[in-house]
């Protein structure tokens, strides 16, 4: 559906060359939800630019709907973009016009004659939830209102993609789980496929099959959002799970223990967050295991439970152990503590 291979992307400023994507390469399948995360700067929103062709590469391949962008003329161009929606930050609407009119915008400018566009914006307005509001003025919506008459915009030509650029940053955490929601009954009920770039791990957690995480115009980690909040390897893709994923021992438990014994971080998946392993470690090993810490999320439909222990052991018999663990199908790792925060050793 969407594809970039070996993208390099450079910008010339009065001081020097900036390079703002450097040989990013990643896929988007049809149906996916795919997060793109990073802090300002880290070339998001040039990678969105680069997928609705308004920026053309310096190096590299984009490959969207199965055509090379940098093959298509303009009106080739021009055809493509219109199987693709863009909702912005910003909402970018028209706010003196009406929620009909702002709605029914694309379709005026694609020359579609009126009873057409009034059952589309009709369909739209039920959709968004938004048939009261139909001839109330944008500047007087809230929000997250807005934010759906740009999503209702959006859908109004039936695109197969959605490029989400910063889609929820504006809003409040309350009316960002609506829109959330929304855009997943969007890639539920019509099969469209959602590109949303982000700063923010809850937003990837909520609603994201698959996401990448960008620094400095590189793409550091990617791939499902399961994988990478139960085995991240990448420092900075740790830091942003850390903001939403409990990783912290009290430290005033972490001065009582004995430092001759390891701590172990162990991940389950699913129904494995609901068995109770460590009662059987106890019972066949004969080894005494202490609950450090403990915590249950939900990334998508996927229960996440992350649990750091001390199992008190010879090392052999924790060799046993990890490898008991494994075969009951939960991660488990071996981690070292600095202020309290968990790191790989």
């Amino acid at each position: 559906m969407i594809e970039l291979r070996g993208v390099t992307k450079q910008f010339q400023t009065k001081q020097n060359m900036v390079t703002a994507l450097d040989k990013v390469s990643l896929r988007i399948e049809k149906g996916d939800i795919f997060g793109i995360i990073g802090y300002s700067g880290a070339g998001k929103s040039t990678l969105l630019r680069m997928v609705n062709g308004l920026e053309q590469p310096n190096e590299g391949d984009v490959t969207v709907a199965g055509k090379q962008i940098k093959d298509l003329t303009e009106r080739e161009l021009n055809q493509l973009r219109k199987k693709i929606g863009m909702v912005f930050q910003q909402f970018s609407l028209l706010e003196t016009r009406t929620v009909f009119q702002n709605i029914a915008l694309p379709l005026v400018l694609l020359g579609k004659n009126k009873s057409d566009i009034a059952q589309r914006v009709e369909e739209l307005l039920d959709f968004v939830d938004l048939k009261d509001k139909k001839e109330v003025s944008v500047n007087k919506l809230s929000g997250g209102q807005k934010q759906r008459v740009g999503i209702a915009r959006a859908l109004a030509t039936n695109p197969e993609i959605l490029l989400c650029d910063e889609a929820t940053s504006a809003l409040d955490p309350k009316t960002t789980q609506s829109i959330l929601k929304l855009l997943k009954k969007i890639n539920q009920n019509f099969g469209i496929t959602i590109l949303l770039i982000t700063h923010e791990m809850e937003v990837v957690k909520e609603i994201c099959n698959k996401m990448a995480v960008m620094e400095h115009g590189e793409i550091v980690e990617q791939g499902s959002v399961v994988n990478l909040f139960t085995s991240p390897k990448n420092d900075l893709t740790r830091s942003f799970i850390h903001t939403i994923v409990n990783h912290n021992i009290p430290r005033s438990i972490l001065k009582r223990l004995n430092q001759r014994y390891p701590i172990y971080r162990l991940t389950f998946l699913g129904e494995n967050s609901e068995q109770d392993l460590l009662s059987r470690i106890n019972k066949e090993y004969k080894v005494s295991t202490r609950i450090l810490s403990a915590s249950v999320n939900e990334v998508g439909e996927t229960v996440l439970g992350i649990l750091f222990i001390q199992i008190e052991g010879e090392e052999n018999l924790l060799k046993e152990i990890e490898e008991y663990v494994r075969k009951n199908q939960v991660s488990i790792e071996r981690v070292v503590y600095g202020e309290g925060l968990a790191t790989n050793q």
